[in-house]
């Protein structure tokens, strides 16, 4: 039986870095953005419509999509996956968890989070170089600036949107699924990286392993145009704590950030809300 870790996470958070990190462990085969979690979903999807024809009785039909859905993906890992271990990189598991944890109710999932200025910061950055950007098509009237309105358009983005919806429906539905669940902070990892990694493999349970955080190989093929315009997977060679703060984005829609999603920050990152709750 080959392992499965579902490497997931909101956009611009890390996951590419983390999952290049990751491969310098001979004991993984890495996935970077395989059709493992979108084949599943779609059969997922499959049951949805079309419960209402099924002739098998319902917890019948149920348990079968489960198997099918098991042993299709164990049959998946070992035709690709050389190795114990299979990170599947795919920003669809976080869509999915609990599907997920219904089809694979012990697996352990790596879901990477960052502080989301700096989310927003690195869209902005992607909208000031990326040819592919109209930013005519963010304004939609003149009450508020238009930076405002770039900044709100960004965080109703549907892979952003989606991403912490499923966050927040974690935190409040499905406490339990966290027990399966690392939490990785893209912010730890710079500041820490060992012990950041070390944390990953006492969570899987697996023995650690020391990392080379001077010489991270890109080698991994990843095409980065059908994710165009937010999809630059490109990554430093070094890992290094650069800190350019949020050069994008002037105080206030730093402070509107924070306050329109305050429970995000106090689940996640309560350190940063220290001092502002009696500003």
């Amino acid at each position: 039986m080959k392992t499965l870790i579902p490497l997931t996470g909101t956009p611009r958070s890390g996951s590419t870095l983390l999952m290049h990190i990751l491969n310098q462990n001979p004991n993984f085969t890495i996935g970077a953005d395989s059709s493992l979690s979108p084949v599943l979903n779609h059969v997922r999807s499959y049951v949805q419509d079309n419960i209402n024809n099924e002739q098998l009785p319902h917890q019948v039909f149920n348990q079968c999509i489960l198997k099918f859905c098991s042993s299709g993906a164990e049959s998946w890992l070992n035709e690709i996956c050389p190795t114990d271990y299979f990170i599947d990189k795919s920003r669809h598991w976080i869509y999915q968890y609990h599907f997920m944890f219904k089809v694979f109710p012990n697996i352990k999932m790596i879901l990477n989070i960052r502080d989301l200025r700096g989310i927003v910061n690195s869209i902005e950055r992607i909208h000031h170089t990326s040819l592919c950007m109209n930013f005519q098509n963010y304004y939609e009237g003149f009450e508020k600036d238009f930076l405002h309105q770039r900044i709100d358009n960004i965080l109703n983005l549907w892979f952003i949107k989606e991403s912490l919806i499923s966050l927040k429906e974690l935190i409040e539905v499905a406490p339990k699924c966290r027990e399966n669940i690392l939490i990785f902070r893209y912010e730890n990892l710079l500041q820490d990286p060992q012990e950041s990694m070390n944390k990953i493999y006492d969570f899987l349970d697996i023995p650690r392993f020391e990392h080379d955080f001077d010489n991270i190989d890109d080698t991994i093929t990843h095409f980065d145009n059908i994710y165009q315009p937010y999809g630059d997977h490109q990554i430093r060679n070094k890992l290094e704590n650069y800190d350019g703060g949020f050069s994008h984005l002037p105080q206030n829609i730093c402070d509107y950030i924070v306050e329109s999603h305050k429970w995000y920050y106090e689940h996640f990152y309560p350190e940063f809300l220290e001092g502002t709750e009696n500003a």
